[in-house]
């Protein structure tokens, strides 16, 4: 089954610049059990806005902060998700 959920405050996306990506006590258990090529791929996925900000990392967000009503969620069509998901697979 799968889980969706969304940030509830959403502040909670601030940006990590480059020496906190590498200040791993910012980070979670998972990204710290990561290999050094693997925390890279992942620090990039968290990018955006041709690569100038990242969002922080996601296991650090508390899980109260995070809403399984869908009422919360962005409003994102099937199509949007499909191509979202098959550009990561092709990636």
């Amino acid at each position: 089954m799968l889980l969706l959920f969304a940030l509830v405050e959403p502040h909670l996306d601030k940006v990590m610049d480059e020496k906190e990506q590498e200040n791993l006590s910012d980070v979670s258990i998972y990204v710290k059990g990561l290999d050094t090529e693997a925390r890279s791929r992942y620090f990039d996925k968290l990018k955006y806005e041709n690569g100038m900000k990242s969002l922080l990392d996601p296991y650090k967000i508390p899980t109260e902060k995070w809403s399984k009503d869908v009422t919360n969620w962005p409003s994102n069509e099937f199509g949007q998700i499909y191509i979202s998901i098959k550009i990561q697979i092709n990636y």
